[in-house]
């Protein structure tokens, strides 16, 4: 039995239909346009074909082509608009879209169509040069997708009624497959995030100190968002319990091979510490909003609202300087606080999607908690700390405040009783008394000092104070002291007439402690030598003796409260171990710094440097 032939259209039908099937089993887009676009040379007669998507930015990108070479079509891009300008011009065929030689727009990317230097065909039908045919692609809820184009009929006419329905048909399908491989990539997408998420957080969540969340989470960042370079900055906090950090620290400014890629020099000045620090009050903004900020070259950014122009500009510019293409930034924060963003730079960059702005998000509000956690917990061990040190303060000073007071207490009672007992020794006992009485004030006297000093230094006005004044004055009160110890105090080093801003009875406090502990440290027959000598912007005063020195054990704590040495024969001395503490202090409120250079047993010299 002989069966008719098939007609032309049943048999473009029946391939239309096998292409369908074969577009439907790809997984990949790529995989699908490709197979589609073959689909349409095959069956519908078509030499050339691209297809043009729709970007995330919302212009069109040509992603396939097919036909002879024509190597400047992939990557080429076509505003939206310019697109719907060229489509206001066409005839309406059904879904298609026709727009005969002579009416075309020139401002549309010559990558929406094809161009050839072939001859027309002749006829009123005859496809023309510049003819171009365009075969919307829209997604199931109508969503327009892309737009396929086609070009160079085989029989160099124009398609008639049944080939216009076979495309039509065929444009249908094609929307459809790219809209199930584009959810089907946004789930994977999306999977792929989300398990990328759930590494940085667990990992992050793992580490306790800051340094260790900062440093474990760059890796998978960089990894899950594609960046080629990740920096994490954490802003300071309003009331100075946590500082700025930058990690990595010590960021890299790159721009030294700048010139090697022809960067003008101008732009080598940009420096990748100052980009980043400069990004607080954007990173606010993006935390408030709760989106991501991307910064792409070229091209507009369609997330960079916060930017100002000369911002956008200085990014792009330091895109440019590092060699990369795009810059996105993660706010981190917890609640209504931001603390700080991740900074990704990316080479090559593919569009920010939306999934990966969500997961990013979703980043920047737990990584946020995970740090501001870190930080509380830092803040409660360093609390615990300083109670615990305040505590060991107290008993310190608890336990040496006894101490001391217990000796001449004991001296001052036990000659009261020995003034009752013994009136002829009440002279001797009087003078005991005194004796303790004036230990026991020097100390109260030290402590009050010493609380005092613990304070912030006032807001006073600084007056000129004449230091070799306060020094020749020093040297008149302990002038019985050292007569009586046979020690020799040499002021001859003491310029005259040399001056310090400053407060006049810190400094005198100061520089009697100084010298009462030259004198008191010192040997029988022993000097000591004060000098005090101007330069151009500071004073520097020093006090020597040649005494028992600091064993080299004691050096790192002697400045340190209630210390005392560990030298028998230093200790023998009587003192509350503050003297030099509050030498310490009040060189500090004045913005000066003090140095000891001593060996045991051979004397010790004190250096103080004060502005002048």
């Amino acid at each position: 039995m002989t069966h008719a032939p098939e007609s032309p259209e049943l048999v473009a039908l029946r391939e239309l239909h096998r292409i369908v099937l074969l577009v439907n089993t790809e997984e990949d887009l790529p995989d699908v346009l490709r197979t589609a676009a073959q689909g349409v040379v095959d069956v519908l007669g078509f030499q050339a074909v691209v297809v043009n998507l729709v970007t995330s930015r919302g212009d069109f990108e040509a992603v396939t082509v097919l036909g002879p070479p024509h190597d400047a079509l992939i990557g080429a891009r076509s505003t939206r608009e310019s697109f719907l300008e060229e489509l206001a011009l066409a005839d309406v065929w059904g879904r298609l879209r026709f727009v005969p030689e002579g009416r075309r727009t020139s401002e549309l990317d010559p990558a929406t169509t094809w161009t050839t230097s072939e001859p027309a065909a002749e006829g009123p039908d005859a496809w023309q040069r510049e003819d171009a045919l365009y075969a919307p692609l829209h997604s199931t809820d109508g969503e327009l997708l892309g737009i396929l184009s086609v070009d160079l009929p085989h029989d160099g006419q124009r398609p008639g009624p049944v080939r216009r329905e076979v495309l039509e048909m065929y444009a249908v399908q094609i929307g459809l497959a790219i809209s199930h491989a584009r959810e089907r990539e946004r789930l994977g997408e999306r999977l792929r995030l989300g398990a990328a998420t759930r590494k940085i957080l667990q990992t992050a969540a793992e580490c306790e100190r800051l340094d260790e969340i900062l440093e474990s989470s760059v890796a998978p960042l960089q990894e899950a968002y594609g960046g080629d370079r990740t920096w994490i900055r954490l802003f300071a906090d309003a009331g100075g319990a946590w500082p700025a950090v930058n990690y990595p620290a010590g960021l890299p400014t790159d721009l030294d091979a700048a010139a090697e890629r022809g960067v003008p020099s101008s732009l080598s000045r940009l420096d990748t510490r100052r980009v980043l620090a400069s990004g607080e009050r954007v990173a606010w903004e993006c935390w408030r909003a709760q989106h991501t900020l991307v910064v792409s070259a070229p091209g507009p950014d369609s997330s960079a609202e916060h930017l100002t122009p000369s911002g956008r500009q200085r990014v792009l510019e330091w895109l440019t300087a590092l060699g990369h293409e795009q810059f996105v930034l993660i706010p981190l924060g917890v609640g209504d606080q931001c603390l700080g963003y991740v900074a990704l730079n990316r080479v090559d960059a593919a569009d920010w999607t939306h999934a990966e702005e969500q997961a990013a998000l979703d980043v920047g509000r737990e990584l946020g908690r995970v740090i501001g956690t870190s930080r509380l917990r830092a803040r409660e061990t360093e609390l615990i700390a300083r109670l615990e040190e305040l505590d060991d303060y107290k008993s310190k000073v608890v336990t040496t405040i006894i101490h001391e007071l217990k000796n001449p207490l004991a001296v001052v009672m036990g000659n009261l009783e020995l003034a009752r007992e013994e009136p002829d020794l009440a002279d001797r006992a009087h003078t005991a008394i005194e004796r303790g009485a004036g230990r026991m004030q020097a100390l109260v006297d030290d402590l009050l000092a010493l609380t005092r000093l613990r304070e912030p230094a006032p807001d006073a006005v600084l007056t000129s104070v004449d230091l070799s004044a306060v020094l020749h004055e020093v040297a008149s009160l302990v002038e019985e002291r050292v007569s009586s110890a046979g020690i020799t105090l040499d002021l001859s080093g003491v310029t005259p007439g040399v001056s310090v801003l400053g407060e006049r009875d810190e400094l005198d406090r100061l520089a009697l402690n100084l010298v009462s502990n030259a004198i008191k440290y010192n040997v029988p027959g022993g000097t000591v030598s004060v000098t005090l000598t101007p330069h151009t912007d500071a004073v520097v005063l020093v006090v020597s003796d040649s005494g028992i020195g600091i064993a080299s054990d004691d050096m790192a704590t002697i400045f340190g409260e209630f210390d005392r040495s560990s030298n028998p024969e230093a200790r023998a001395k009587p003192g509350s171990g503050l003297g030099l503490s509050i030498v310490r202090r009040i060189v500090r409120r004045h913005a000066g710094t003090i140095e000891v250079v001593s060996r045991l047993g051979l004397g010790s010299r004190f250096i103080v440097t004060l502005p002048a």
